[in-house]
């Protein structure tokens, strides 16, 4: 696998552009990041709804953590794709609590991501928020439908 500027060019000749980017305000009173626990150690946790599953970063997971298993990870319009080792964590957030499935990553922008696809896991705003907050969101959205 050869690296060129801006793609990676695999030894087979596919080509899979390189894409860097994150817009965040961790201040933003609607952006669902809570402080929880992997374990007994505290982390920031995102509740990501354009996430399908689990992430983490690999500093808070034990070698016997590992199941062994991996997962296949890409973009929405499938531009890169990334296999990860997966893991089972005890995690206690406000979005959830239990034992999950998780890809292990080393640099992801949050500590723990939970997605869409872990059962009982609670919507982002409504576990999150102040009423103010969120009822001030709902009556924008609402004015903005008309």
């Amino acid at each position: 696998m050869a690296r060129e500027k801006g793609y990676f060019k695999l030894d087979c000749g596919l080509e899979i552009p390189i894409l860097g980017a994150s817009s965040l305000d961790a201040n933003d009173p609607l952006m669902p990041i809570q402080k929880g626990k992997i374990g007994h150690q505290e982390v920031n946790v995102l509740r990501d709804t354009g996430c399908n599953g689990a992430v983490v970063d690999e500093k808070f997971v034990h070698a016997s953590q590992f199941t062994g298993e991996h997962r296949i990870c890409t973009f929405m319009d499938r531009t890169l794709i990334m296999k990860y080792p997966v893991v089972q964590i005890e995690v206690d957030t406000p979005f959830y609590l239990g034992k999950v499935l998780a890809v292990a990553m080393k640099t992801p922008i949050f500590d723990l991501v939970l997605g869409n696809n872990i059962p009982g896991v609670k919507e982002p705003f409504f576990s999150t928020t102040s009423k103010s907050v969120r009822d001030s969101f709902l009556h924008n959205f609402k004015i903005c439908q008309g």
